[in-house]
């Protein structure tokens, strides 16, 4: 007998009521419509996953209220708006994961007040304007992924002070101007990954101090110059794609150290 999907739904108002909830997972539930307000008054939350739906309209303002919250996850569904300064009230979250929407706008720099922010995920909206020097001030950082919205500037010299950086994905996006000159505290950094920018200028001898290195991607750029020749001290790299930039002379000598995949095509 041919079993039918169950039709979607939208989440109920009366959620709103279960003042003692901790955890609210719906992901992959097929729910529609907006989420509602009352979820707000659920003082006690410190899980929200609502990811992988078809929800619509904006984060209502009442999230503000959820001082517990630890991980806010509505990630793949039609969220539009923009990024009100009102989640910089759930100063508990660990992790922010607003990916796969429509979000548009600036980051709000009030987000940099997320002290205990490990995990900052808004990659696939229609972000745009400068990025906002505060959020340097999140030195909990793990994973900062932004790729494949419209920002745009230069980077802030800011974002150096992240020395728990694991994974920064910029990709996809409009920044101009020079790479960070000086990474003191990027020495846990694993995967940096620019391409698809307009940055410019040579490429800082400072990469060749990242050693955890997994992953270096700033292919289509506007590089230029000979790379650094400490680049081969980066002997756990997996992967280094600098293709489509305007470096010049011989890229063997930079490559002696890595172990799998060097793409060095120049601009055409």
């Amino acid at each position: 007998m041919h079993q039918s999907s169950p039709l979607p739904s939208e989440i109920p108002d009366w959620l709103g009521n279960l003042s003692k909830l901790e955890v609210l997972d719906l992901s992959s539930c097929s729910l529609n419509g907006s989420i509602p307000a009352t979820l707000g008054d659920l003082s006690s939350l410190q899980v929200l996953a609502l990811a992988k739906n078809q929800l619509t309209g904006i984060i209502p303002a009442t999230f503000g209220n959820l001082s517990n919250l630890r991980n806010l996850d509505l990630s793949g569904n039609n969220l539009k708006g923009e990024l009100s300064a009102f989640l910089s009230n759930a100063v508990n979250l660990i992790s922010l994961d607003l990916s796969n929407n429509s979000f548009v706008g600036p980051i709000p720099g009030e987000l940099g007040k997320l002290s205990k922010l490990e995990q900052l995920l808004l990659d696939k909206n229609s972000l745009g304007s400068f990025l906002p020097a505060a959020l340097g001030d999140l030195t909990s950082m793990q994973t900062l992924d932004l790729n494949s919205n419209n920002l745009s500037g230069s980077l802030p010299l800011t974002l150096g002070n992240m020395e728990n950086l694991t994974t920064l994905n910029l990709a996809n996006n409009n920044f101009s101007g020079l790479l960070l000159q000086q990474m003191p505290h990027w020495s846990k950094l694993q995967q940096l990954i620019l391409n698809g920018n307009s940055l410019s200028g040579q490429v800082p001898s400072a990469l060749g101090s990242l050693t955890n290195l997994l992953v270096l991607n700033l292919a289509s750029n506007k590089f230029s110059g000979i790379l650094p020749t400490n680049l081969s001290d980066l002997v756990n790299v997996k992967s280094m794609t600098l293709s489509h930039n305007l470096f010049y002379g011989s890229c063997a000598e930079y490559t002696a150290g890595t172990e799998e995949l060097v793409r060095l095509r120049p601009l055409r």
